[in-house]
């Protein structure tokens, strides 16, 4: 049997996430040190920090060589292994790295009865080589598993578990609070009793997210001095950027991307690196800029034009959607009130119309009237008038047609 490991020395020391790599870690340890099979499912939303509790919970297992060989992990994407052939193939080249597949064309070869059996093999294959071998799967959105077809891969993990006697262990990961619920009575008994919700605030204050940025920072650069680090974390552009992260989002996916953002800039192979007031502000534009204001702003002078005519046909027509016809219209009205305006032909208003159809700024209809031209939905594109406001300078006003202009400064 392995040695009892012990955690890592740099183990993340806010207490909210010990509790939960500790709760994840006695199912680990059942299975990869006792040989036990264990099932898990964490939930919480989006970067609450369900992915950092199992990677810190693998961490011991991962870094010790004898444990090394006690086990093998094996990561499942929900959103692009669903379906049940493509993800016993992401398994099996995991679980068989060095085994070629040859598959024509780039498919997936055989039945799911014939995949499956393909999976057990290779799983009881993984523990008659090196004795007992520990399996765990670690299955990012889970959800996308419980569909009643998809459930079969689940259903073949666990039996193959309980027919060959291996330890597997299923770690699930789910932004779905009642993904349990949803799944068949053979499976769901699986994971009875073995829920974790993850809150979405795992961060008392403003010092725990400090400290877990400057943690996060230690383990991205390894080779800098703790003084460093603690210069870095200590800068005061920085804590005003920490303690605004803290503000409004308090998550994990916020320390992660500011942690990679800050290591980027450490680059030795940088020649310009910014003065810390200016680093941090262009951190913080990252962070907190409106990605639709930007880009209303980027929009040249017709696509942006057109833009605020669908706004203005919606507040004088009382419509809640229009076609391109529409709006043509308007803006062919609004620019033959004004001599001096760029007229552009029709061929370059259509193409600015639907390239704005592109951009996302917005949105067909779901339903098309019959004998009509596509409608458009104006209000719900994505875009207010508050963030068309943000973006429009003075500049733009002055370029409008009088009509238009006259309309954004009584409305916007």
């Amino acid at each position: 049997m392995p040695p009892k490991k012990q955690f890592s020395p740099d183990f993340c020391p806010l207490p909210s996430i010990q509790k939960h790599v500790k709760e994840v870690d006695l199912i680990l340890e059942s299975v990869i040190l006792n040989h036990l099979s264990e099932s898990i499912i964490l939930c919480g939303p989006s970067g609450c920090g369900k992915s950092v509790i199992v990677h810190e919970a693998l961490l011991p297992y991962s870094t010790d060589k004898k444990l090394q060989a006690a086990h093998q992990i094996v990561h499942i994407d929900g959103a692009t292994h669903c379906e049940l052939g493509a993800c016993v193939d992401a398994i099996l080249s995991q679980l068989q790295p060095n085994k070629i597949r040859l598959r024509p064309n780039g498919s997936v070869v055989g039945t799911a009865a014939e995949k499956l059996k393909e999976l057990t093999d290779a799983l009881a294959g993984v523990s008659t080589r090196t004795g007992k071998k520990a399996v765990v799967f670690v299955i990012d959105q889970l959800e996308n598993f419980v569909e009643q077809k998809n459930q079969l891969l689940l259903y073949s993990l666990f039996d193959s578990a309980r027919e060959q006697d291996l330890p597997i262990c299923v770690i699930g990961l789910s932004t779905v609070l009642d993904v349990l619920e949803k799944m068949e009575k053979r499976v769901k008994s699986r994971f009875s009793q073995r829920v974790m919700t993850v809150v979405g605030n795992l961060f008392a204050d403003v010092e725990d997210f400090s400290t877990a940025v400057r943690f996060m920072l230690e383990r991205r650069l390894p080779d800098w001095p703790e003084n460093d680090i603690a210069a870095i974390v200590l800068e005061p552009a920085c804590i005003a950027l920490v303690n605004r992260l803290f503000e409004s989002r308090k998550d994990w996916q916020a320390v992660n991307m500011l942690v990679e953002i800050i290591a980027a800039a450490r680059d030795p192979n940088l020649v310009d690196v910014p003065e810390p007031a200016t680093f941090y502000g262009r951190v913080s534009d990252f962070f907190f800029a409106d990605p639709t204001q930007r880009l209303i702003r980027d929009l040249p002078h017709l696509h942006l034009t057109l833009l605020l005519c669908c706004f203005e046909f919606v507040d004088t027509q009382q419509e809640d959607t229009f076609n391109y016809v529409m709006i043509q219209e308007l803006y062919a009205t609004s620019t033959r009130q004004k001599t001096r305006s760029v007229k552009f032909g029709e061929t370059f208003v259509r193409g600015a119309f639907f390239e704005l159809v592109d951009y996302g700024l917005l949105r067909p209809t779901t339903t098309k009237p019959r004998n009509e031209p596509q409608r458009y939905h104006s209000l719900s594109l994505g875009v207010s008038k508050y963030q068309l406001r943000g973006a429009l300078k003075e500049s733009d006003l002055g370029s409008l047609p009088t009509d238009l202009r006259q309309w954004c400064e009584a409305h916007m």
